[in-house]
C-alpha cells in the first residue's frame, strides 16, 4: 500500500500540535506508533503486506517527526507519553477503539497466543471457527496450541495467567460463526503464508527457553508445504 496516498494522509491538532496521520482500509483498528528519529513512512514494509480489507491501519507522526509540527519543548519520555494519551483521546473521540497499555509485554502475548491459535486451527482445518469450535477434537487441538504459546510467553517474561489459554475458548465462544483468519484467506487464496513467523515463530521461541511445543511444531510443518503459496490452489 503506498503512502502517498493522498485520500489515505490526514492532519489534525493534538494538544495544539499539527500532526500528519494515515488512515487506510476498514474492519479492527491498528494504531502504528514509530520509534524515535523516524517517521510513520517506516511502516511501508509492513503496510503492504496488511490487508486493509479487513484492518483500518491507523498511523501517526509524532511531534518533531516527519511531517507533523515541532513544537520548542523538551522531547522527553514523559511528553510522548501524553502526546500518545492526546491520540488516544482522539481516537476515542473519533469512534476508533484503542487503548494504552501498562504492560506491553503481556498485552502483545496476549493477542498472539490468539493470534497463533486461531491462524493455526482455522488454517489446519479449513473451517470457519463456527465449524471447528463445535468439534472437541479441533476445538482441543485449538486449545493445546494456544496452550503452548502462552507457556512459552511465560517463559520469556510475559505476566500470563496460568488459565489465560483456557479462558480464551470462553472468549472464542462468542466470536461470529463465519469468522475466520487472513492466514486461512490466504491458504484459500493459494498465497504465501504467515506460519513461520505464528507457529513456527512459537517453535523457536520455545526452543530457545526450553519449552516443549510440539502442537506448534505439527502445525508447522504441515502448513509449510503451502508457505510459499500456489495462485489457484483449491482448498
Amino acid at each position: 500500500m503506498p503512502l502517498a496516498l493522498p485520500d489515505a494522509m490526514h492532519r489534525t491538532q493534538v494538544n495544539g500540535v499539527d500532526i500528519r496521520y494515515l488512515r487506510a482500509g476498514s474492519g479492527t483498528p491498528v494504531l502504528l506508533l514509530h520509534t524515535l528519529r523516524t517517521q510513520l513512512d517506516m511502516f511501508g514494509p509492513l503496510l503492504e503486506q496488511l490487508d486493509t480489507a479487513r484492518v483500518e491501519v491507523i498511523a501517526a507522526d509524532l511531534p518533531g517527526h516527519g511531517e507533523s509540527g515541532a513544537p520548542p519543548v523538551r522531547y522527553t519520555a514523559g511528553y510522548f507519553t501524553d502526546m500518545a494519551e492526546a491520540l488516544l483521546e482522539a481516537c476515542t473521540s473519533a469512534g476508533i477503539t484503542a487503548e494504552i497499555s501498562t504492560d506491553i509485554l503481556k498485552t502483545i502475548w496476549q493477542k498472539f497466543v490468539f493470534l497463533v491459535g486461531m491462524s493455526s486451527t482455522t488454517t489446519l482445518t479449513r473451517m470457519r471457527v463456527g465449524k471447528f469450535r463445535n468439534n472437541e477434537p479441533a476445538r482441543n487441538l485449538l486449545l493445546s496450541i494456544m496452550r503452548e504459546v502462552a507457556a512459552v510467553g511465560r517463559k520469556k517474561g510475559a505476566n500470563l495467567d496460568a488459565d489465560f489459554a483456557d479462558k480464551q475458548i470462553s472468549f472464542i465462544d462468542q466470536l461470529p460463526e463465519t469468522m475466520t483468519t487472513s492466514m486461512h484467506h490466504d491458504l484459500q487464496a493459494g498465497k504465501p503464508l504467515e506460519v513461520r513467523w505464528l507457529s513456527g515463530g512459537v517453535v523457536d521461541l520455545g526452543a530457545q527457553v526450553g519449552v516443549p511445543t510440539p502442537m506448534n511444531r505439527a502445525v508447522r510443518d504441515i502448513l509449510l508445504l503451502h508457505a510459499e503459496g500456489q495462485q489457484g490452489t483449491e482448498c
